[in-house]
């Protein structure tokens, strides 16, 4: 053997002896340093004779095994660098016990403040790191086994270097008072959970001052909480408040408040969390708050009674990225949010009968689904406290808006964007309670579908100046078989209807319009369409008439291939039958027989008759009247629907006096020649030997200064409404003024 391999050999031996040897006295200084419990005399922790190396102090590790016939009670204060509780065995403290720890203990490859895999009851009070010298080691509290803090026991945890409690197995239950990170850092995590976490009333969960999580909840973990968790009320407790890869279910009576987490308030990101009490993330108005304030990519339920309450969040209010059903009550910026978005969603989001949404103060959407599905059967609210974004929805995949769904939007800069296919069976308003900053719907994208279906409503108020009711562009459809009603509570600042695209207002339906038409697209009705407006129309598209267009103010829209019914106003006599009454363009359509003054159908107005009379008998004054009737469309559906036209109604003219048969006046003289008329009077004529005399035109012929020129024969032709009618000559003669010649 050469001598460089000989001495290598000799160097690597006293290497491992010299290890072998440190680890002897650490095993040694340890043990020196550890104090067991052997219950040799009572159950009273401060009993000497219960110890084998003497009461624990703060420099002696306290361990308690199964071994020992009586277990420790402790009823007064005492203190240990660190406890030590093995399976089997068990450790009580009273209400009157305190536990004070500053120091840690190597178990299982960690240094632990407080390691339980036995029994641990606490009804008095722990604390863990409060020298500003401890050393509690990784773990404040680890827990393998049962540990309880009953009524009237307190635990507070500062100064770990990895978690504040670790309940890595068995279970843990509060039901008392747990702080943690109060006044020092506490590691990556207050609160691990891995095992069973149960958080029971009147309990209080207080976590501060962790950097990466103030409650993990993780692997096949269930946390249950009936009270009070309140996260980052003092100090951030880093990437988020509170992390779930596992089942957490905050029941009737929990309350969970999250603050100043620097990124996600509530991150659900596996498993599942049900919440039914509320959950308030972004309160306290000096926490710096995270960029969402709750992200879920696992499955969300926010049950009937849960309230959901977030603010103060600088990116979105909830991004879900995974089923996410709400039967509670979500509130997103009622106080203040920064947040472009109140909710995004990637994936599905169901908002059931009893759920309720409220949303306001996003600069970017209210909503902004672009995912599977959004569906909606509840109340949904957006801009009702404060302005909100550049619309209250942004849709770009299919959304459902369910029979008794609500959707509210007002305060919002354009109130619904589609970019993909939307279905509205319940109601949907925009701008009837607070003005829109834009337009209302705007139909877009290539293959956009919007669909207002049977028994729903669509009601769009309160447009800025220069925008539209409605919005369809190119290569867009919008079809109506319920209600849409446009301007009926709020002016609207372009046109009403905007259509490039494709409009088709089916059978039965009803499209009401207080402002102009702009159509350059295909537009086919064949319900009833309402237009109430003296705002010009263009319609330099395709639109057809298939059922029946109500014009009230008169004002038709140009260019209609009409194939129903058009009720356009009319100018009727009194009493005397009217033809054609309506503009019928063929098709199957039944005209109620009377017609009425208000839309109600119960003050009668007068009769119509086919093929197409009206005779007014109820009309007694000179008068501009709403008549209401019905139409049966007997082929697109059977429905039967209530139109409206204006009707002005017009007395005959005649004349009561004649005028005198005759005068004769001198070179200027003056001629007034009256005569009697009664009627509507549209407009007066004289006439001199059948022409008309400019200048004359009313009721009494008047030459201030005759002429001879005037000499004629005059009379009165009166125009009116239903008639003219042509009064007796009058023959007038002027005399030349004599001429005197002075000699």
């Amino acid at each position: 053997m050469n001598s460089s391999l000989l001495s290598s050999l000799i160097t690597r031996r006293l290497q491992v002896g010299l290890i072998f040897l440190l680890l002897l006295l650490g095993s040694v200084a340890t043990q020196a340093q550890t104090t067991n419990w052997t219950g040799a005399t009572n159950s009273n922790w401060n009993t000497p004779g219960n110890w084998d190396n003497g009461v624990p102090t703060p420099t002696l590790n306290a361990v308690i095994s199964s071994t020992a016939t009586n277990q420790p009670i402790l009823s007064t204060t005492a203190t240990a660098k660190s406890v030590e509780v093995r399976t089997g065995a068990s450790l009580s403290i009273n209400s009157a016990g305190s536990l004070t720890i500053n120091g840690s203990k190597l178990v299982s490859g960690n240094t632990i403040a407080l390691f339980n895999s036995g029994t641990v009851n606490n009804s008095g009070q722990v604390t863990i790191g409060n020298l500003l010298t401890a050393d509690v080691g990784k773990y404040g509290i680890f827990n393998q086994g049962t540990f309880t803090n009953g009524t009237g026991g307190s635990i507070q945890i500062d100064r770990s270097t990895d978690t504040g409690l670790y309940n890595e197995a068995g279970s843990f239950t509060n039901s008392a008072t747990v702080t943690i990170g109060t006044s020092a850092t506490i590691g990556k995590d207050g609160l691990f959970n891995r095992a069973i976490f149960t958080n029971n009333s009147p309990g209080l969960i207080q976590i501060d001052r962790s950097f990466s999580a103030g409650i993990s909840n993780l692997f096949s973990a269930t946390f249950t909480n009936s009270a009070s968790l309140v996260i980052g009320s003092l100090a951030s407790v880093g990437t988020w408040g509170l992390l779930n890869q596992a089942t957490f279910t905050n029941n009737t009576g929990g309350e969970i408040k999250i603050d100043n987490a620097t990124s996600i308030g509530l991150y659900n990101e596996s498993g599942t969390f049900t919440n039914a009490a509320k959950i308030t993330i972004g309160a306290t108005a000096s926490a710096g708050m995270a960029q969402n304030g709750l992200t879920n990519n696992a499955t969300f339920n926010n049950n009937t009674g849960g309230q959901i309450t977030i603010d103060r969040v600088t990116f979105r209010g909830i991004q879900n990225n995974n089923p996410f059903s709400n039967a509670g009550e979500i509130r997103i910026g009622a106080t203040a949010i920064t947040a472009q978005d109140c909710i995004r969603n990637t994936q599905s989001f169901i908002n059931h009968s009893s759920g309720k949404i409220y949303l306001d103060r996003s600069w970017g959407n209210g909503i902004w689904h672009s995912g599977n599905s959004f569906q909606n059967s509840g109340e949904i609210t957006i801009g009702s406290i404060a302005y909100t974004g550049l619309a209250g929805i942004l849709n770009r995949r299919p959304f459902s808006n369910y029979a008794g769904g609500s959707i509210q939007l007002n305060q919002v800069n354009r109130g619904l964007t589609n970019e993909s296919t939307f279905d509205n069976a319940g109601q949907i308003r925009m701008g009837n309670n607070g003005a829109l900053g834009e337009r209302g719907l705007l139909n877009s994208t290539v293959s956009a579908v919007f669909n207002n279906l049977t028994g729903s409503l669509l009601q769009i108020d309160q447009t800025a100046a220069g925008q539209d009711g409605i919005t369809n562009e190119v290569r867009t459809t919008f079809n109506n078989a319920g209600t849409v009603s446009i301007g009926t509570s709020g002016s609207i600042g372009g046109d009403g209807v905007e259509n490039a695209g494709t409009i088709s207002n089916s059978a039965c339906a009803v499209l009401t319009v207080f402002d102009n038409i702009n159509n350059s697209g295909g537009f086919t009705n064949a319900g009833l369409f309402t237009v109430s407006t003296t705002q010009p129309h263009t319609n330099s598209g395709t639109l057809v008439n298939n059922g029946i267009i109500s014009y009230p103010q008169g004002n038709p829209i140009p260019n209609v291939t009409n194939n129903g019914v058009i009720a356009a106003p009319l100018q009727i006599c009194y009493e005397m039958p009217y033809t054609p009454a309506l503009q019928l363009g063929g098709g199957n359509f039944n005209v109620g027989p009377t017609w009425y003054t208000n839309p109600s159908l119960t003050t009668v107005a007068g009769a119509y008759t086919p093929p197409n009379t009206f005779t007014p008998n109820n009309l007694n004054a000179v008068n501009t009247y709403p008549l209401s009737f019905t139409v049966g469309d007997n082929i697109n559906g059977g429905c039967v629907r209530t139109a409206t036209l204006s009707a002005t109604v017009s007395f005959p003219v005649s004349i009561t006096a004649q005028p005198a048969a005759s005068s004769v006046v001198c070179e200027f003289g003056s001629v007034s020649v009256p005569v009697g008329v009664t009627g509507t009077v549209v407009g007066y004529q004289w006439y001199k030997n059948g022409s008309p005399v400019p200048g004359q035109t009313s009721a009494t012929l008047s030459l201030p200064s005759a002429q001879p020129s005037d000499t004629g024969t005059y009379s009165l032709v009166v125009t009116g409404g239903c008639n003219s009618s042509t009064s007796t000559a009058f023959s007038l003669s002027v005399s030349a003024a004599p001429v005197v010649t002075l000699i």
